[in-house]
Order: C-alpha cells, then sequence, then structure tokens
C-alpha cells in the first residue's frame, strides 16, 4: 500500500512539472497604461489607453515581443530638447507591433517613430505613424521584417528607410514626405515592396542609392512633383513592375552605373532597361508595349540614352524609329533580347521599336490534329448538306415522275421508262458526290 501511494506522488509531481513547463512557455499578457522599457520574453503588450513620454516612448529588451496598441496612440518627444522614437528596438528578434498610432508632441525633433535596427523576423502591421523630423519606420541591418497595411509620414525625412537591410517586406503601405523621399532604399538587397505607395511633395517617390541589388517593386505608384525615382549608384539589378506609368514619369540618374528597368505589366516578360551617359532626368511617358511593338517618348537635357529591351520575339528583326526616323535594324537573340541602341537626346524624343515580320506560331501535333478535326467537321457538314440536297430532289423527281406517268394512264410505256431512267440517274449523282465528299473528308 505504502508503494501504491509513494507510486501515485511520484506521478503528480511529474504531472505538476508538466503542467509548469508548458505555461511557461506561454506568453505572458500584460497591460500597458504608460510608457517604459518592455523586457519580458514572449510577453503581449496591450495599450489600454493613450501613452506619452518625454523622449523615447518605448525600449524593446527582449525577444519575441508583440505590442498591440488596440488602436490607441503613442505620443512622444514631448520636450522639445529630448530626441526619442515611439518604438526602439536594438537587437531583439521576433518584435511584432500591430494596430496603433504613432506621433510626436507638435514640432519637437525626434529620431523617428519606429527603430529596428539589427533585428530579424520582425512584424510592423496596421500601425499609422506621423512625423515631423525623422524617419516614419527605420530599419538597419534588419532582415526578413514585414511592413504591412500601414501608413507613414514624415515632413522632412523618408516616410520608410531601410539601409544595410535585406530580405524584408513591404506591402498594402502608403510612405509618404513632404521635402524627402516616400521611401529611400540604401545599400540593401532582395527586398520586396509590393502594392504599396511613395509620395512626396518636391523630394522622390522612391529613393535608390550606394549599391542596392536585386530589390522589386511590384504594382502600388511612385510619384512626386521633384522626381517620381531617383537613382544614385543603383546598379543593374533593381526591377519595378506596373508602378502605374499611366501619366509622364520622371526618372533621374545621378551617376552612369545606374540603371532603370521597367516592366508595364502585372506578369509580362518584356523589360525596357536604360541608362544615361551623364546624370540626367528622363521625362517618360508609354505609348504603347508588346512583343509586336513598344512605344514611348522620352525627353531631357542634351545627354545620350541607352535601352536594352529583354523579352520580346527571339531571332526575329526590328526595326527602331526614333522620332519617325528609321534609325536602327536589330535581331534579337534566342531569349529575345535586343542588342543595345542609344538616343541622342536634342527634345522629345519618340522611340518606337517593331517588327513587320513576327514568328509565325510553332505547331505541334496537338495544333496539327486539333486543326485536322475543325477541317474533318467543317467537310463533313458540308457533305451532309449536298447529299440531303441531292436525296430531296430525288424524292421529288420521283414523285413528279409517278404523277406524269399516272396523268398520262401509260405506266409501262415510254413516261415510266422516262421515270426509271431519271431516278436511275439521281441515284448515281448522289452515289459519286458521297464518294467524292468520303475521299475530301478523309485528305
Amino acid at each position: 500500500m505504502t508503494m501504491y501511494k509513494l507510486k501515485y506522488k511520484v506521478l503528480d509531481i511529474l504531472l505538476v512539472a508538466i503542467i509548469l513547463i508548458s505555461l511557461s512557455g506561454i506568453a505572458s499578457a500584460i497591460d500597458v497604461t504608460e510608457c517604459g522599457t518592455l523586457n519580458t520574453t514572449d510577453g503581449i503588450y496591450n495599450l489600454i489607453q493613450n501613452v506619452s513620454s518625454l523622449g523615447t516612448c518605448f525600449v524593446i529588451e527582449a525577444h519575441n515581443i508583440t505590442i498591440d496598441g488596440h488602436g490607441y496612440t503613442i505620443n512622444y518627444s514631448q520636450t522639445v530638447d529630448i530626441y526619442g522614437f515611439g518604438i526602439n528596438n536594438q537587437g531583439y528578434d521576433n518584435i511584432t507591433i500591430i494596430n496603433l498610432s504613432i506621433e510626436p508632441y507638435g514640432e519637437s525633433n525626434t529620431d523617428g517613430g519606429i527603430e529596428l535596427y539589427n533585428s530579424n523576423d520582425c512584424i510592423i502591421q496596421n500601425v499609422h505613424v506621423l512625423m515631423i523630423e525623422g524617419i516614419g519606420i527605420y530599419l538597419e541591418t534588419t532582415t526578413n521584417t514585414s511592413i504591412l497595411n500601414s501608413t507613414v509620414y514624415s515632413k522632412n525625412s523618408w516616410g520608410v528607410g531601410l539601409y544595410l537591410s535585406n530580405d524584408n517586406i513591404i506591402e498594402n503601405t502608403t510612405m509618404q514626405s513632404d521635402s524627402d523621399c516616400g521611401i529611400g532604399i540604401y545599400a540593401s538587397n532582395n527586398n520586396k515592396i509590393l502594392n504599396s505607395v511613395g509620395i512626396s511633395d518636391i523630394g522622390c517617390g522612391v529613393d535608390f542609392a550606394y549599391s542596392p541589388v536585386n530589390n522589386t517593386f511590384i504594382g502600388g505608384s511612385y510619384s512626386s512633383s521633384g522626381y517620381d525615382y531617383f537613382l544614385v549608384t543603383a546598379g543593374d539589378t533593381n526591377y519595378f513592375r506596373n508602378t502605374n506609368f499611366t501619366a509622364q514619369r520622371k526618372i533621374h540618374f545621378y551617376d552612369t552605373t545606374s540603371w532603370f528597368n521597367y516592366n508595364d505589366e502585372p506578369n509580362g516578360n518584356i523589360w525596357l532597361k536604360n541608362n544615361v551617359s551623364s546624370a540626367a532626368t528622363i521625362n517618360r511617358t508609354l505609348l504603347n508595349w508588346s512583343q509586336l511593338k513598344m512605344k514611348w517618348i522620352d525627353s531631357g537635357v542634351a545627354v545620350t540614352s541607352y535601352y536594352i529591351l529583354t523579352g520580346i520575339y527571339p531571332n526575329t528583326v526590328y526595326n527602331v524609329y526614333i522620332n519617325s526616323i528609321d534609325s536602327y535594324e536589330l535581331t534579337t537573340d534566342n531569349d529575345g533580347e535586343l542588342p543595345m541602341f542609344s538616343v541622342e537626346f536634342n527634345s522629345d524624343m519618340e522611340i518606337e521599336v517593331f517588327t513587320s515580320s513576327p514568328p509565325t506560331p510553332t505547331v505541334t501535333a496537338s495544333t496539327v490534329g486539333s486543326i485536322a478535326q475543325q477541317n474533318i467537321a467543317y467537310k463533313t457538314y458540308q457533305g451532309l448538306s449536298i447529299a440531303s440536297i441531292l436525296g430531296f430532289i430525288l424524292i421529288a423527281m420521283m414523285i413528279v415522275s409517278i404523277l406524269i406517268g399516272a396523268m398520262s394512264g401509260v405506266i409501262n410505256g415510254k413516261v415510266a421508262i422516262f421515270s426509271i431512267i431519271t431516278v436511275v440517274v439521281f441515284g448515281i449523282l448522289i452515289v459519286i458526290f458521297i464518294i467524292i465528299n468520303d475521299a475530301i473528308v478523309n485528305i
């Protein structure tokens, strides 16, 4: 009996230990009523009211933290002489910031709205940031982080900035600045900006600088009364796809190493790539976008602009017309890439690249079979029509012959013979037409 009780006490202790271990993995929910340091690993910090601070509001000092604003506002830097952030994260991973607004107090100087430094695998979602000074959301040496469904505004700096930050995603987010650029990407690689908007009054929509590599913009729009696209040593491997070239767009090349690579289709493979011989701004209007004909108008200062087209018909001769003058005849390679050609700017340059001899579509066995089936169906239909017509004629002639014989009263005389001959002749004709039609169908 003693051993029996001891056995169950051991089981009870094990059960309690298992429960405690399980509970230790459950995130702690913490209600927040004031700014401060967030240092509980796996903590879920829930704002239950608006919060404010003289300088920085929240400093993150633990991994795996969630800040859920529940629609409340962080108001920080309420003292003009004290700089700060709304939320500052220095080196902690798996941070989630959702459902809140961030704004500084009045016209005070600030460092930024949200800063993630040397952080990985973070999420910023459904956040509204309003700034006077400083960057709205700033990522530095940060990777695998997402900014989603947010609105970010800074009066005098970038809306969103990436520096030395790779493999991040910005999606469905509006990034706006009055005097700077909507978004700035400096020395950052493999980032994707999807269905987002970059706006500036006098700055630029998007600012690329210091050799960023393989950044892709898909959908959305980037516009400014200054420059829509601003390229500084931007390299040749950054891509813009379907970013709303519905009106004239301004592309500024700060140097000769920057390329602007654009595709005007959501899913197409045609890319128009160009750079320039010296620093210049090109104003571009797209007029036609297809493998058969590409047409656009570029204008700017006296500069030589270089163009490469890819994704058009392979092994095909194209003519390049510049202001309606036949200027080049070029042939694409096996991949549909046209050799680079240049245009000397002196006014609005209308550039048209087209082919008058597109390649014949490749005929496959399945295509031939489909065409043959269509032809057979058509010819069979035609054959049945001919046979039906001749059949009706034969029946009509038989009836006429019998009536004539009956009216004349001569059944075994000349009229009967005429009737029989008529029927036989038309019967032979029908057989001949059916044989000919069958022969045509089987070709």
